[in-house]
């Protein structure tokens, strides 16, 4: 069984874009360098925690204490500040553009689904130098509850004009990919933050990819389990997708665009069609 891919998201921080270059910040201000990968982790399990409880978990602000309770408050508010903006010049993987340029060439709608203000993610990809194959910025902001709520992915798929079950998400985070498959959606998973998705994540990924380190140089050569292939270097989303004409051709209403194909499990549910929120931004040549 097979689930046609209609557009594909991203994760941004930590899978697009490399936030080492923020120890060296910490270091600047006299904290340790290791101490950013317990703070990110604190971040993230303060803003879900607050989602589970009913309230709206601003980036800011739960970045703040998440850094103030991680350095046992010995942080000035300045130095905080200093730590903080270096998310803003956080430097892309070097597998990133590739990734996103080649599929954006193939007529894959290419989003981003992550935490904070959609405007500051905007500059983030900008700064990287990846926001034009961006064709939408999806936040949990927006949204008003963090991943890895079942809104959010369902959300993500309205944005881009796509079924939940044609959305592939890909992140370096098991949880998230898992949070994306329980909601409907495909997901891809990155190994190289974690090496193993784990079993705790009952619903595996979709699609693999392998790298060998965290700044691999590689474009991530999938290895999709389904069917024992390993797809290398910049063709690997190419590869996932198969061409129209062998698809069996375009379906009504699909714009112009290569439909191809993601193998793996179809997900339970595929949902209803989904609906273009207001004031989304539109691929160019789009309806």
């Amino acid at each position: 069984m097979t689930g046609r891919v209609g557009a594909v998201v991203f994760d941004v921080l930590e899978t697009l874009l490399d936030l080492d270059p923020i120890g060296e910040r910490l270091e600047e201000v006299g904290q340790p360098a290791a101490v950013l990968g317990p703070f990110f982790m604190r971040f993230q399990r303060d803003a879900m925690a607050l989602t589970l409880a009913g309230e709206f978990a601003d980036f800011t602000a739960t970045a703040r204490q998440a850094l103030r309770t991680e350095t046992r408050q010995t942080m000035s508010e300045d130095a905080i500040d200093h730590v903080l903006r270096g998310f803003a010049e956080a430097p892309a993987f070097p597998d990133a553009a590739p990734a996103l340029r080649r599929l954006s060439e193939a007529g894959v709608p290419v989003g981003c689904l992550t935490v904070g203000d959609p405007d500051n993610t905007r500059a983030f990809l900008a700064g990287a130098g990846l926001d034009r194959y961006v064709d939408q910025v999806v936040t949990c902001d927006v949204v008003g509850v963090w991943k890895p709520a079942p809104q959010v992915y369902r959300f993500a798929a309205e944005a881009l004009d796509c079924e939940l079950a044609r959305m592939a998400l890909v992140a370096v985070h098991a949880w998230d990919c898992h949070g994306a498959k329980k909601a409907g959606a495909l997901a891809g998973w990155c190994s190289r933050l974690e090496g193993e998705p784990g079993e705790r994540c009952s619903s595996r990924p979709t699609s693999v990819v392998t790298t060998s380190s965290r700044s691999s140089t590689g474009c991530w050569p999938w290895h999709h389990r389904a069917h024992d292939t390993t797809w290398g270097a910049g063709d690997r989303w190419l590869r996932l997708l198969r061409h129209r004409r062998r698809a069996g051709g375009d379906q009504p209403g699909a714009r112009g665009r290569h439909r191809g194909r993601l193998h793996g499990p179809a997900p339970g549910h595929a949902g209803p069609r989904a609906r273009r929120p207001a004031g989304a931004r539109r691929r160019p040549g789009g309806p």
